[in-house]
């Protein structure tokens, strides 16, 4: 034991010594030598024997393992401070046992700010910690792509980046830049991939639903012609017109011809407006002579053209065209129905003029945008109109409710991307997937969840937006995985989490098997070996140092708090051993063994809880691993 406890001082004091050496100051540590001093004998008093061999180590310009000699032999040569030592002093270097076990070898080294330095480190192993899960969220992620192929067809651009990031996972932080950009791609192309998506579905499903695809499609392809300033108008005469004859359901197709031969029988000769004004429309319907030659016009246009699941228009006209003698409230629907659509009509075209400056182009704001897509949309609306028509008999509007929807939807998705508010845009194409895919849309949460954190990323303005973004969403390898996938690695390591064993007092006899369990943060040395390059986890060697456990937990909860209590490094020191499996695909591990210590059990805002006697303590962890210095690394 005695053996051990000199070796642990000595990596101890090389862990430390960087620090203690820039540390010296012989004006407060000559002061503080005088204090140690009996002012009659002029020699050291022994009852200050550990703070000043602490103070003379840290001035000791030789091997560090020349240290494990008494200090007075050490300064044996220099004629200031020889004849200073006591006689007794000789009990041999640091006072081990006096110190309470191998952490009272450096329990006050002069110099050494030790509250500092476990603060320090409490504090990069939380932030560790976060970056740990932050990577095997990004590990998550990439798999989730690869497995979910719908997930790559919505977000192409991130899959291509994760997948030529590949192996190097673990440094996602420096991929960061074209990651945000692979994600601001994908979210602006959201609609088209959507529109991939949904013509990627197996055919069972386009069978079962044979209107999904051109839904989407067709209102995909009327917004963009709506906002590539394309007049409604000639998007209602053609786009919808033409493509009548692809759709399967006759309700939707017949709806679609019916809402066309309207719009384009209301058509307007003056250089005003399109269509013909509110107070011409009444010219027509308010004379019921005017009004049955209109729709004799019509029958004759189309009406045999139009079908519906119920039978053709032609029909419904011939029941409308006996309405006017016996049933002249049916005619009425109908003259509610044309003043309904003049009134949305002309609504339309003065948000049109409105938008147009004295060149006659457009030149629009975000919010002349939307007026004008609501107010298109409102004239839409007369399509679902048409199924309440007398003898038109659509009883389910499935299809046309769907279209409907899904042009508003994408129409929104629209308008959102172009104004970067990629969030709206998200909720808004996921409510249009659930909407039209239904059952088919199993992969929602993902969507939901790795969606919203791109939508975050994007939006960072800098770094620590990023991290936050990251740390909101990632829990649960970074560093970590080095080892799994390495045949053999050596690094300063630390662990974090939770431990439950036995503990060894000193005089205290415990039958309980575990009586001890809280927070561990054993900092140390890990010898460890890979299992393969499919992250199939790794065994590892610990040799523990210090424990800062007590620390890092007081931290995970008050981070704003800018000083501790003080500490020595007797509260931390805590030498141990450990067996250390690394869990494949996570970054935790699952370890056990035997520590020696540490004193300190509890950390507040202004004072320390630590123990009078030192414990042996056998435990076992399950830990985030992090690796905080890689020494040696041999690939496989």
């Amino acid at each position: 034991m005695k053996n051990l406890n000199r070796a642990l001082i000595t990596l101890s004091i090389s862990a430390f010594c960087c620090l203690s050496v820039f540390s010296q100051n012989a004006y407060y540590d000559a002061l503080k030598l005088a204090g140690y001093t009996n002012k009659e004998t002029g020699k050291f008093e022994l009852r200050y024997k550990n703070e000043v061999n602490a103070i003379l180590a840290t001035y000791v310009d030789t091997l560090v393992s020349d240290l494990l000699l008494p200090m007075d032999q050490i300064y044996s040569a220099n004629q200031f401070i020889t004849r200073n030592f006591p006689t007794t002093w000789q009990s041999g270097g640091f006072d081990v046992a006096g110190a309470g076990g191998a952490a009272g070898a450096l329990s006050n080294l002069s110099g050494v700010n030790v509250t500092t330095v476990a603060d320090g480190l409490a504090k990069f192993l939380v932030n560790r910690v976060k970056q740990e899960l932050s990577t095997q969220f990004f590990v998550k992620f990439k798999k989730k792509l690869d497995e979910v192929p719908e997930l790559s067809t919505l977000f192409p651009q991130t899959t291509g980046v994760l997948r030529v990031i590949d192996s190097e996972i673990y440094n996602y932080s420096a991929y960061l830049q074209f990651l945000k950009e692979a994600f601001e791609k994908d979210l602006s192309n959201l609609l088209q991939n959507i529109q991939q998506l949904i013509q990627k579905h197996p055919p069972a499903v386009l069978a079962k639903e044979p209107d999904l695809a051109w839904t989407f499609t067709t209102g995909l392809s009327v917004i963009e012609q709506l906002f590539n300033d394309e007049h409604p108008a000639t998007i209602i005469n053609t786009l919808i017109s033409d493509q009548a004859d692809t759709i399967m359901s006759k309700n939707l197709a017949g709806a679609l011809q019916f809402f066309q031969l309207v719009s384009s029988s209301l058509e307007s000769k003056s250089a005003e407006g399109f269509w013909v004004s509110v107070d011409s429309i009444k010219l027509l319907t308010h004379d019921p002579m005017a009004l049955r030659y209109y729709f004799g016009l019509l029958f004759q246009q189309a009406a045999h053209k139009i079908v519906f699941e119920q039978g053709k228009l032609e029909s419904v006209f011939k029941q409308l065209a006996s309405a006017f003698t016996t049933n002249y409230d049916s005619v009425t629907a109908y003259i509610n129905y044309l003043e309904g659509f003049v009134q949305k009509a002309n609504m339309l075209q003065r948000e049109l003029k409105s938008m147009q400056d004295v060149n006659g182009t457009w030149e629009l704001t975000y919010r002349e945008y939307y007026a004008f897509f609501t107010t298109t949309m409102d004239l839409f609306e007369s399509i679902q109109k048409i199924r309440e028509l007398p003898y038109v008999k659509i009883p389910a509007a499935k299809g046309i409710d769907r279209f409907l929807f899904t042009l508003n939807s994408v129409g929104e998705i629209y308008l959102d991307i172009n104004q970067k508010n990629y969030s709206s845009a998200l909720f808004n194409a996921i409510v249009v997937m659930d909407t039209i895919l239904k059952g088919e849309f199993a992969y929602r949460s993902e969507v939901m969840k790795y969606g919203a954190f791109m939508v975050a990323v994007v939006n960072a303005e800098n770094s620590t937006e990023v991290a936050s973004a990251i740390e909101a969403i990632a829990l649960p390898a970074g560093s970590a995985t080095i080892k799994k996938y390495s045949s053999f690695n050596v690094a300063l390591n630390a662990y974090l989490g939770g431990f439950a064993g036995h503990e060894y007092l000193k005089g205290v006899e415990s039958k309980v098997i575990v009586n001890t369990m809280g927070m561990a943060a054993p900092v140390g040395v890990a010898f460890s070996k890979g299992f393969g390059k499919n992250n199939r986890g790794s065994i590892s060697l610990f040799g523990s140092l210090v424990d800062i456990g007590a620390v890092t937990a007081f931290r995970f909860t008050n981070d704003s708090i800018g000083t501790l209590p003080e500490l020595t490094l007797q509260n931390i020191i805590a030498p141990g051993a450990y067996l250390v499996i690394g869990i494949p695909g996570v970054p935790i591990s699952l370890g056990g063994g035997w520590q020696h210590g540490p004193l300190l059990r509890k950390v507040m805002a202004t004072s320390i809880e630590t123990s009078t006697v030192f414990n042996n303590r056998l435990s076992v962890f399950l830990a985030v691993d992090i690796p905080i210095l890689n020494f040696f690394t041999k690939p496989r």
